[in-house]
């Protein structure tokens, strides 16, 4: 009986342990994806001429873009769909 229960709570560990990896995986691919274009294209602006209004309304509107973008993964991730591994015995 003590057996069988222990290896119930092993196998429920690797699926617990499988689906958190699967989880970030997809959440660094959707970060790697979605980021790096537009921290890049505002540091360019920011290198050149900060000063003008022009600019410094872009550099926002490009962080403030970025932090949407960071924000809505996080929001989809908050919910971690886990199937049937973690139903009491």
């Amino acid at each position: 009986m003590r057996s069988g229960l222990l290896l119930t709570s092993i196998i429920l560990t690797k699926q617990k342990t499988k689906t958190t990896y699967t989880t970030e995986i997809r959440i660094m691919k959707k970060l790697h994806e979605a980021l790096p274009n537009d921290v890049l294209q505002t540091m360019a602006i920011a290198k050149q001429n900060v000063s003008t209004v022009y600019n410094k309304e872009i550099i926002v509107n490009n962080l403030d873009t970025i932090y949407t973008k960071t924000r809505t993964t996080s929001r989809e991730s908050n919910i971690i769909e886990i199937g049937n591994c973690l139903n009491p015995i």
